[in-house]
């Protein structure tokens, strides 16, 4: 790490306003703001620089003068993840299109630090991303590995509730198998009919659309319609998706505990909502 003082920062940072020549130990702010430390001046076109993070590198003087050098150690996404060592292919330099891998990583820390996603979607408000995937170039090579990393990312197919995205919790699914555990219509599943004075129950079909279960006089009733067919869903999901070799045994069995601890947790949410009613029969 650099260990030059605020006052002597300054001091060069002006002096090399100038078009004097570089020298060893003459000092450049970036345009991200990172301090840059000269090692070696060899010619205009290769000046070997040190940031403040730690990274090394050769850049051109002219760059190095316009503040135009990109430190690979510095957190530019969401103020969390940094490229990492090297100079990773984030684009395409011809139709300027981003990789699949950046756009992965980058939605990925979105998801996880941008307080304007969370305020859209409150369920992400306590993921985090493993100090291991807030380096590009790490997250890169296993998603390169990964066979359908064109798919979705998910986090928490594999361990239910998680909030870490990480190697080990993390795999490349279908839509269809992302949705799984998304419940659709009002009242999450169970809720109250006023016009038919029942409760109905309403569950995804594990293909994009909702269906109604019917109307029932408990909502005992209308959780185990929910439950039964749900679990009926999760099951020829995940069997397609194994068919198709998308997921792998392993990973197959870890989705079905998951849709069993989801129908836990749906189980127990309806009888809290509904507990007076349930004492009240």
């Amino acid at each position: 790490m650099m260990n030059t003082t605020n006052n002597q920062t300054i001091a060069k940072l002006q002096t090399n306003k100038t078009t004097k020549p570089i020298q060893k130990g003459d000092v450049f702010k970036s345009n991200e703001g990172v301090i840059w430390k000269v090692l070696e001046y060899i010619n205009a076109k290769e000046v070997r620089v040190l940031s403040e993070n730690g990274s090394e590198r050769s850049v051109r003087a002219g760059d190095l003068r316009r503040g135009r050098v990109k430190c690979y150690m510095f957190p530019s996404v969401q103020g969390v993840g940094f490229l990492g060592c090297g100079e990773v292919k984030t684009g395409d330099s011809v139709t300027g299109k981003i990789t699949k891998a950046y756009m992965a990583w980058q939605n990925m820390l979105e998801r996880c630090y941008s307080e304007q996603f969370h305020a859209r979607n409150l369920s992400y408000k306590d993921c985090e991303v493993a100090e291991e995937w807030q380096d590009f170039t790490k997250f890169k090579q296993w998603h390169d590995n990964q066979p359908y990393n064109y798919l979705q990312l998910d986090k928490d197919l594999l361990c239910y509730g998680n909030k870490l995205y990480s190697p080990d919790t993390c795999l490349f699914v279908s839509q269809r198998l992302n949705k799984l555990l998304v419940d659709s219509g009002k009242g999450k599943g169970i809720s109250w009919h006023k016009a038919n004075k029942k409760y109905q129950a309403v569950c995804s079909n594990g293909n994009g659309k909702s269906k109604s279960l019917g109307h029932f006089d408990s909502p005992l009733d209308a959780l185990q319609a929910y439950q039964t067919f749900k679990l009926k869903v999760a099951v020829q999901v995940i069997r397609d998706e194994l068919t198709i070799g998308s997921i792998t045994p392993e990973q197959a069995n870890a989705i079905f505990l998951t849709t069993q601890q989801h129908l836990t947790d749906k189980a127990q949410d309806v009888l809290e909502e509904h507990v007076e009613e349930l004492i009240a029969a």
